[in-house]
């Protein structure tokens, strides 16, 4: 057996398990879980963004940034949260003039941007736990999961029509209706055997699996996008196997956005 797909799959397996527990086993395992996927996030988003030398303090306090922003939405804290989060906000404005960054507007842009394309998205998950179910939200990622193997199946045997050939040249219609299917499928299928857990009726069901749908694929351009621009194949090496964090929880960046939104439209 092939000693890279071992590892691959063992990655696999743990970065599934960290989910699934920080999901069920209550606030500080979730929010561990969410740190765990949005700190080296955010340094692999500021290492495609940022081309040059950049201070170790600004870093620095982007880690800080994202962590409180992660904690803000379920901390019983949520005002001091608040605070922080100006601090940094203004801490990272003011003390760009003091650092000797080789870019500064770049430097600037790419830490405010971490904070809006991945911490923000992290920490809405919260939100989405906090207004439905854990079950709703671990279901949101089996859906991007299902969607990713289907999309692969469907057009690894019959896939002919580029989806969006300027970004993604693998990826095709027949995938992505593939995914589709199977991804409403499953949904109504979680509905139908665990009805408690899950959203009130099967329109309701359907309507969030293709709103994870169509959102994990946007989710996935956007990064293969920024990929290419930086002239990387991966966002980072963390996970043997799989590449960086952000290759992991590309999908997710969009989708819990949108889900939020869709949540707050139906319920």
């Amino acid at each position: 057996m092939n000693k890279n797909w071992l590892v691959r799959s063992a990655s696999g397996v743990i970065y599934i398990a960290v989910i699934v527990l920080g999901i069920l086993l209550g606030a500080w395992y979730f929010w561990a879980m969410s740190l765990v996927l949005g700190i080296p996030a955010v340094m692999e988003y500021k290492r495609l963004t940022v081309d040059g030398r950049e201070s170790s303090f600004n870093t620095l306090l982007d880690v800080a940034g994202a962590t409180f922003i992660v904690a803000w939405p379920f901390a019983d804290w949520n005002a001091t949260l608040a605070g922080l989060i100006l601090a940094y906000l203004l801490a990272r404005l003011v003390l760009q003039l003091y650092t000797n960054d080789a870019n500064p507007r770049q430097s600037l842009t790419s830490s405010l941007s971490a904070m809006l394309y991945v911490a923000l998205p992290i920490a809405l998950m919260s939100v989405i736990m906090e207004r439905t179910t854990p079950q709703v939200l671990l279901a949101m990622f089996v859906l991007i999961w299902v969607n990713d193997t289907g999309a692969f199946v469907v057009g690894s045997l019959m896939g002919k029509h580029r989806l969006f050939p300027k970004h993604s040249p693998k990826k095709s219609w027949e995938g992505w209706f593939g995914g589709l299917v199977l991804s409403v499928g499953v949904a109504l299928l979680m509905l139908a055997f665990f009805p408690e857990y899950f959203l009130p009726n099967p329109w309701a069901m359907m309507g969030f699996a293709a709103t994870v749908v169509v959102f994990s694929t946007w989710g996935d351009l956007v990064e293969s996008l920024l990929k290419r621009s930086a002239g990387v194949k991966d966002s980072g090496n963390l996970i043997p196997g799989h590449g960086g964090m952000l290759d992991r929880i590309d999908s997710l960046l969009l989708v819990a956005p949108a889900v939020t939104l869709y949540i707050m439209l139906i319920l």
